[in-house]
């Protein structure tokens, strides 16, 4: 019982932390791409 609880707090944690990674890029992804987009238009 204790054993599953503690893996599936281990999973919620590394999933927090991997969108905390994952979000930053993603936006700094967004935001080249946007520019890029940008500089096309003009």
């Amino acid at each position: 019982m204790l054993g599953s609880v503690h893996s599936s707090h281990c999973l919620f944690v590394s999933v927090r932390l991997f969108f905390f990674l994952l979000v930053p890029c993603f936006k700094c992804c967004a935001l080249l791409i946007l520019h890029q987009q940008l500089l096309m238009l003009n």
